[in-house]
């Protein structure tokens, strides 16, 4: 059975526990009769993407779907580590299939949004001094445009890299679609939705008593899966 692996933020997650709301992906390899490997994680930084990137080719993925984050998000070591792996970042807590597929027993690394990690939504591993820290490097050192073209060159190596590997994959560029995508091969159409862009507004949000960390409602979904089924039809 081909296995396809949904990479990224909380647009491209699926929900564990399931409430209802199936992913696009899940749908998408329900059609195809693939099996699904969900790496995707809500509050993801580009950095933690392109860790899934890494992970999707050591399991030697048959296809992969990447979708790109905003940069608003940081990568917080808790340790120092030669090489940070996927299975050092933080996976649980988040409501998502994906800490089903990656292991937590040395988690070295927090990569989330500013807000969440501020809040401490869904930790307690950053420490009191570290948020103030964190504070202080988003009112006088953040700056947006270069952390987005950070992002881009990291991306881009991870999908060269899916190149040489010679693993098919598709891109969904979401708030970099500015960027220079001409040189890989599927990318997810302009003129189609994308998942960031909400296509129905935040009915999907936060709709009790049903809640999905896709942020899209279920026919956004179904409409997302046709999208991809006539992106892929060599995918098979």
């Amino acid at each position: 059975m081909k296995r396809l692996y949904s990479l990224g933020d909380s647009f491209m997650t699926t929900d564990d526990p399931n409430d209802g709301i199936i992913s696009f992906c899940e749908l998408y390899c329900q059609q195809k009769g693939f099996s699904h490997v969900s790496l995707a994680r809500p509050g993801a930084t580009n950095f933690a993407i392109r860790l899934q990137i890494e992970k999707a080719i050591e399991q030697k993925a048959d296809y992969v779907v990447v979708g790109i984050t905003c940069s608003d998000r940081v990568d917080i070591a808790l340790k120092s580590e030669v090489l940070y792996t996927l299975d050092n970042v933080l996976y649980h807590g988040y409501r998502a299939q994906s800490q089903r597929h990656v292991k937590q027993d040395q988690v070295t690394l927090v990569s989330d949004t500013f807000h969440d990690i501020e809040n401490s939504k869904f930790h307690n591993a950053v420490s009191d001094q570290q948020i103030q820290a964190l504070k202080s490097y988003i009112a006088y050192l953040h700056n947006s445009s270069l952390a987005v073209q950070k992002d881009y060159y990291i991306i881009s190596d991870g999908l060269r890299k899916l190149q040489s590997a010679g693993i098919d994959f598709l891109l969904l560029p979401g708030n970099m679609q500015q960027h220079d995508w001409s040189w890989v091969r599927n990318v997810w159409p302009k003129e189609k939705f994308m998942p960031y862009q909400l296509p129905y507004g935040t009915e999907g949000w936060y709709n009790p008593p049903r809640y999905t960390s896709t942020h899209n409602p279920a026919h956004a979904h179904e409409e997302f899966c046709e999208t991809m089924l006539s992106i892929t039809k060599d995918w098979h």
